[in-house]
């Protein structure tokens, strides 16, 4: 298991454009893609459990 956490912190314009580029490219690579995906499957899942 990995864990990303990103605190805005005030950086100058190449630190911050490096930072959000990797952190949009994390964002929509497969792996947490498919992660989300299968979250929202169990969500409903369970949802459907309950009522």
């Amino acid at each position: 298991m990995v864990l990303l956490i990103q605190f805005k912190r005030p950086l100058r314009l190449p630190g911050r454009l490096l930072g959000d580029l990797f952190l949009g490219a994390v964002r929509r690579s497969p792996f947490v893609q498919e992660a989300r995906s299968n979250l929202a499957a169990w969500e409903k899942a369970h949802k459907l459990l309950d009522d």
